[in-house]
């Protein structure tokens, strides 16, 4: 059984080792426009030409359109020579996913994403307390309930830290306010748990390791280098407290947790569609294939 940590860290190979100029092979050879055509924000994409000596050398299935074409697009088509033509997306300017960011929209898609990023480090803050409440309520053992409050503790920091670099871009970002919430059930709990913990907040973990390497900015590469750490504990939280869950719950409840998942995983897979804004790169944000290729590794040894 592979461990959730070792999960994250196949994953962030995955995301790293996905390259937009060739597949890594002697025998391959993958012709692309250098560099790649670039969406055009709420405008029909533009198209252009790949040519794949062999999918099979490339290890790439006929239907990848996103290993094919190098990154994230609506539609390709193969002439029968080798030649693919590739349709990028409309870019409709989503930088992070999650079900809690619902604030109202920034000026731009990097302020966005930088007021997004403090938002949501700050919502966590509050749902770690609320969780560490809630499961003494269950009678979840102790160790998980500390490990909350350690998370919520974690969560300030992160705040800390998103606050700072979102300021030094001219971000203010406004924090969430605190909301009383009633009590919940132990399916309800276990639900968000799969759907924020097991998938949002893991697929966060890698996310912030990626941007640990990626980041031009030492700051901010020191910054999610802490943050990944802390995260990736969060994702074994998440999976110990979904395997205690699971053993105090009838089958028809753990089948509605077990579905609340796989759609959490699914709507994921599919915003990491669109394509990144070029400006996140200087904050080390993959591009979306690279996103993908880490969405697919997670899948295949934590969330199926």
């Amino acid at each position: 059984m592979v461990t959730v940590r070792a999960a994250l860290r196949l994953a962030l190979l995955a995301g790293l080792a996905v390259s937009a100029d060739a597949c890594g092979s002697d025998e391959c050879t993958v012709t692309r426009p250098n560099p790649l055509p670039e969406p055009v924000i709420n405008t029909p994409g533009p198209s252009y030409d790949v040519t794949v000596s062999s999918l099979g050398a490339c290890g790439i299935d006929a239907g990848d359109c996103t290993a094919i074409c190098g990154q994230a697009v609506q539609s390709c088509t193969d002439d029968g020579s080798g030649s693919w033509h590739c349709q990028t997306l409309t870019y409709a300017g989503k930088a992070r996913t999650s079900l809690r960011w619902r604030r109202r929209r920034e000026a731009s898609p990097f302020d966005e994403h930088l007021a997004a990023a403090v938002w949501l480090e700050a919502a966590s803050i509050d749902a770690f307390y609320t969780l560490s409440v809630e499961l003494a309520e269950h009678g979840a053992p102790r160790v998980l309930q500390k490990a909350a409050l350690s998370a919520a503790r974690d969560e300030e920091r992160h705040t800390r830290a998103m606050r700072e670099i979102a300021e030094r871009h001219g971000v203010r970002a406004r924090l969430p306010r605190r909301r009383t919430k009633k009590k919940r059930t132990l399916v309800e709990l276990a639900i968000e748990n799969a759907v924020e913990g097991c998938v949002h907040e893991t697929f966060g973990a890698v996310l912030a390791a990626f941007q640990a390497r990626r980041a031009g900015d030492p700051r901010v590469r020191r910054a999610m280098r802490e943050i990944a750490r802390d995260e990736a504990r969060h994702a074994e939280l998440a999976a110990a407290i979904a395997r205690w869950a699971d053993g105090s719950l009838d089958a028809r409840e753990r089948a509605r947790v077990s579905a609340a998942k796989a759609r959490a995983s699914e709507k994921l897979m599919r915003s990491l569609a669109s394509p990144t804004l070029p400006a996140l790169a200087a904050l080390g944000m993959p591009t979306a294939a690279e996103a993908t290729a880490i969405a697919h590794a997670l899948s295949a040894r934590l969330w199926s």
